[in-house]
Order: C-alpha cells, then sequence, then structure tokens
C-alpha cells in the first residue's frame, strides 16, 4: 500500500510536469457573446452556433436562447469557421479569428448576426422579378405597346393587387386606349393606397374631364396642385373647365398662374385672351391674343388669331 502510495504521488507529479502553463490556459481562453436576429430585428430561438477550428479540426457549439443570445465560455484561441443554422433560414457563415493566446479569459461580444428566412427569400427574388416586369412595362408604355405593357401589369397585380405602380401604369394604358372608365377605376385604387401622389389625382382629373365629369376634374386638379402647385396642365386644364362653365373670371386666374410656370405659351395666352375678351376687358384681350400671335409657331394658328386681333381693333378703333 504504501508503495502504491509513492507510485501515484510520482505519477501526479509527472503529470504535472507535462502539462504546460500554455495547455493550462488554451482551453479557457476567451469567452464569447453574441446574438441572432431576424431581418425584422426578432430574437431567434434554438439557433444551433457550430464552430471548427481550422488549425485542429476541433468542434464546439451552441444554441441561441428565447432572446437570441448565446454564450460560449473557454474557447481557445484559434481561426474558426462558423455556421449559424435554424430550420426555415438561410444558413449563415463566417469566420472568427481569434488569434492571440490569452492568459485569462478574455470576453468577446461579437457582432448580431441577421438570419433571413427562407420565405423573405423568396420575396426578394420575387420583387426582383417584379422590378424588372415594372421597367419592362415603364418602357412598353413609353414606346406606347400598351397591349405588351398590360400583360406584364397584369401579372404584377396577379402578385400583388395592391401595387400602387402597376396600377398607375395600368390607368395609363386604359387611358391612351381611351378606356376611360376602367383609367378612372386604376387611378382611384392608386390614390386608395398613396393618396399624397399628386399625378394620380391628376390622371384622374383628366379621366374625370374626358368622360364629362368637370366638378369631380376640377376636384382632383385642386388636388394635384396642392400636392404638386407647380403642375402647369393641371393649373391649365382647370382653365378650359371653367372657360367654358362661364366662370371666366375663375379661369383668367388659372391661366395667369400658368403663365408664371410656363411664360410665353401661347396656348396659355391664348386663353387668357379670350377671357379678357369674354369678360369686355378688350385692352387685356388685345394684348394677350398679340403676344399668343407672336408666340405661336402654328401658321394655322396665327392666321386665325391675327384676324381676330384685326377684327377687334377695327371694332375699338385700335391702331
Amino acid at each position: 500500500m504504501k508503495k502504491a502510495l509513492i507510485i501515484a504521488v510520482v505519477l501526479g507529479l509527472c503529470l504535472t510536469q507535462i502539462v504546460p502553463v500554455y495547455g493550462q490556459g488554451q482551453y479557457r481562453e476567451y469567452y464569447i457573446y453574441g446574438k441572432v436576429t431576424d431581418t425584422e430585428n426578432n430574437p431567434l430561438n434554438k439557433v444551433k452556433i457550430n464552430l471548427k477550428d481550422t488549425n485542429t479540426n476541433r468542434k464546439y457549439g451552441t444554441k441561441s436562447n428565447k432572446d437570441g443570445e448565446f454564450k460560449l465560455a473557454g474557447l481557445p484561441h484559434g481561426v474558426y469557421e462558423v455556421a449559424m443554422i435554424l430550420d426555415g433560414f438561410q444558413v449563415r457563415t463566417d469566420e472568427w479569428r481569434f488569434e492571440a493566446p490569452q492568459t485569462r479569459m478574455q470576453k468577446v461580444d461579437v457582432k448580431t448576426t441577421v438570419m433571413v428566412s427562407q420565405a423573405k427569400l423568396l420575396e426578394i427574388e420575387r420583387s426582383k422579378t417584379v422590378e424588372g416586369w415594372f421597367k419592362e412595362a415603364t418602357e412598353k408604355v413609353r414606346k406606347q405597346d400598351f397591349d405588351g405593357a398590360q400583360l406584364l401589369l397584369d401579372k404584377m397585380l396577379a402578385q400583388n393587387p395592391d401595387d400602387a405602380n402597376a396600377r398607375y401604369l395600368m390607368g395609363l394604358c386604359f387611358m391612351n386606349r381611351q378606356k376611360i372608365a376602367e383609367a378612372i377605376e386604376q387611378f382611384q385604387a392608386v390614390i386608395k393606397a398613396t393618396p399624397a401622389f399628386a399625378g394620380a389625382h391628376y390622371q384622374l382629373g383628366i379621366g374625370f374631364q374626358k368622360n364629362g365629369q368637370m366638378d369631380k376634374a376640377l376636384e382632383s386638379y385642386k388636388k394635384a396642385l396642392e400636392l404638386e402647385p407647380g403642375n402647369m396642365v393641371s393649373l391649365y386644364n382647370s382653365g378650359i373647365i371653367l372657360y367654358e362653365s362661364d366662370r371666366t373670371e375663375e379661369a383668367v386666374a388659372y391661366f395667369k398662374k400658368a403663365l408664371q410656370l410656363k411664360p410665353g405659351a401661347p396656348e396659355i395666352l391664348e386663353m387668357a385672351g379670350l377671357c379678357y375678351l369674354k369678360l369686355e376687358q378688350y385692352d387685356n384681350a388685345l394684348d394677350f391674343l398679340g403676344k399668343a400671335v407672336e408666340a405661336s409657331k402654328d401658321p394655322r394658328k396665327v392666321k386665325s388669331l391675327g384676324e381676330l386681333v384685326n377684327d377687334l381693333k377695327l371694332q375699338l378703333n385700335v391702331k
């Protein structure tokens, strides 16, 4: 028994001597803390965090908790290949470099890892496809290939009936094909989804105007101008409706505002002149109509307006 005790003591001393100080610290060098979330910043539970030392091929692992947090205490120094795995999510890989040996435990906070769900990946891919359809449809509208554009827009709306961009382009297609009621329906849907979209209010005004619904057209143009005061066409179209409705003083105010945005525009000068003519303000009428003649590049318009100006001067005995 005494002999056995001596052997055990000697063996214990030998074992203590062959384990270096460096070796004692090797397995208790780093304390790793991190967090895993989804793309909406929600914590992810039970994510497997697998590590492999690239030099020794030793493997280590842990899991995240309900708060998305994970901890790994006593990790040796080294370079690690990291894989984070959770069902329904894309595997995230990384490389952690903890190459410096430590004499005492070193805490390291690794940056939060964001994992993307398979559903989100499908959504992103679908979004890229839809974006491609939209660009192609926009180009077809620009080239006035409205049938081709509508085929693409139908695909977009089949995937997302609330897609305001697709409905806006669809409205333009219907408008150009003289399907006014259908165009109005599309622009109303756009406005419901995006009330601050000035262009949709403007296009809706055109639709109502073509459909003979002048009060609704004026209301739409008014809203477009509230959102986009520089919309010259909304000013001009409003002026036309008011002129034709014998609301001449209101009409001339709109034409004068339009001229502030587009000075010297012959069509606006002409309408302002006609308003003053209807109001029997002949000096102003001659002024604006004369400027319209000078600014116009249309020979027929120059001829007709010139005759009107000359007749008016004769009546007023103006040279």
